[in-house]
């Protein structure tokens, strides 16, 4: 299992409304086991200090991952 961010440079910069958040569409493809078990791991160190995770909800019978970069993680880049 792998964790790929692609310009990681633009995600980790400020905007003027705040951090920018990628979805985690990978996600949808893994049975669900292994979506647990993916979400398990992305909330454990160490990417845990590197990525808060939250939820988009654009309609309520759907809910997708997205990631933020934390902004302490941002400084040690």
């Amino acid at each position: 299992m792998g964790l790929t961010i692609f310009d990681y440079s633009i995600l980790a910069q400020p905007t003027e409304v705040g951090m920018r958040s990628v979805p985690l569409t990978g996600l949808d493809v893994l049975s669900d086991d292994l979506r647990d078990l993916a979400l398990e791991l992305l909330l454990r160190p160490p990417l845990k200090e590197i990525l808060a995770l939250s939820l988009y909800t654009p309609f309520l019978a759907r809910s997708v991952p997205i990631a933020t970069v934390i902004s302490d993680a941002r400084e040690a880049v």
